[in-house]
């Protein structure tokens, strides 16, 4: 008798039973994504209150969909779109410009890896040209790009 996820692939009919587990996988980790974009994001929102000085230069959750794309594959894009959405409607913003913003941002680390891998970046940032050049992505072409289409979209 089939156990755990191939009891779930024989209900559906199913009689190859590898798409399902990582199917769920797949589920859990853009869940899990969603859920850690959103919080870091509340936080980042948290410390980024102007000190007249002082204000935050990155958006942390964006450093955590970058890094989750790059481990995990780019299926879980819907992840950032998820936790995005979410957190721009937590500050108030109209549900179309909340899924603008979130597509803006998925579109970004979407962007992220695909540069990371132009430029064969190594994902375990051993080497001094991983770093830097993880940095100068980050830096020269994702904030811009961040900063650009929300500001342009975001309503005044």
């Amino acid at each position: 008798m089939p156990t755990g996820f191939y009891r779930i692939c024989h209900f559906f009919g199913s009689k190859d039973c590898n798409f399902y587990p990582q199917f769920f996988l797949c589920l859990y980790k853009t869940i899990t994504l969603a859920v850690i974009y959103f919080i870091t994001g509340k936080l980042s929102l948290l410390l980024s209150q102007e000190n007249n000085i002082v204000t935050i230069v990155y958006f942390i959750p964006e450093g955590f969909a970058l890094a989750a794309m790059l481990i995990y594959g780019k299926a879980i894009w819907v992840g950032v779109l998820l936790g995005q959405f979410f957190l721009a409607l937590d500050a108030g913003i109209t549900p179309l410009s909340a899924m603008c913003i979130g597509a803006i941002n998925s579109l970004e680390s979407f962007i992220g890896v695909i540069l990371f891998n132009f430029f064969k970046l190594d994902k375990s940032l051993k080497q001094l040209k991983d770093i830097v050049g993880l940095i100068l992505i980050i830096t020269l072409v994702l904030q811009p790009i961040s900063s650009l289409f929300v500001n342009i979209q975001t309503p005044r």
